[in-house]
């Protein structure tokens, strides 16, 4: 297994803050100039707007600087201001989720818990990278081919469960009744 490294998409992060640093001085001159606001209402909303600017910025560093990071022996999750290093024997159970729209890998540890969502470029090649790694050091998991399981899927149902349901309806047809009299 050779060093891969994955960076965080940005475009998710940006956007909605830049329309809110467009829009919201737009706005607020708009009031002023329709309602004639009284100074001291108007420098609050613009003291409001210079946080909420900062807080803007210092998410779009941390965002900027995450990064996921598979070296020979160990995955490390990182960002400007926090690293976590999961070595195989840290690893307790890796878990992914299904949707329609959507893949999340939860990684359980015995102190804490990480969920790796689509957000990382390039996503497919994190997935197969991370399935590898899972095989590599036989890491208890829900695919198939590791552990006999079915895939969990986002509501937490399972394709046992829906088989199961499925002979049971077909059994009921049958014309046979199993109460007990």
């Amino acid at each position: 297994m050779g060093y891969n490294e994955y960076t965080y998409r940005m475009k998710p992060v940006v956007i909605p803050g830049v329309f809110y640093l467009i829009l919201n001085p737009a706005l607020l001159i708009g009031l002023d100039i329709y309602f004639q606001i009284d100074r001291l209402f108007l420098f609050a909303l613009y003291g409001i707007y210079g946080v909420t600017a900062v807080i803007i910025f210092v998410i779009w560093a941390i965002a900027g600087s995450r990064k996921i990071v598979f070296d020979e022996h160990s995955i490390v999750l990182s960002d400007l201001f926090t690293k976590k290093v999961f070595n195989p024997n840290n690893i307790q159970r890796a878990t992914f989720f299904l949707s329609k729209k959507k893949e999340v890998v939860k990684i359980r540890t015995r102190d804490d818990t990480t969920y790796i969502s689509d957000l990382y470029i390039p996503y497919q090649q994190l997935l197969i990278d991370m399935e590898n790694y899972i095989y590599t050091y036989n890491i208890r998991t829900n695919l198939r081919g590791q552990s006999g399981n079915p895939v969990e899927r986002f509501d937490g149902s399972r394709d046992r469960n829906r088989n199961r349901d499925r002979n049971r309806d077909r059994n009921r047809d049958d014309g046979y009744d199993r109460r007990i009299k």
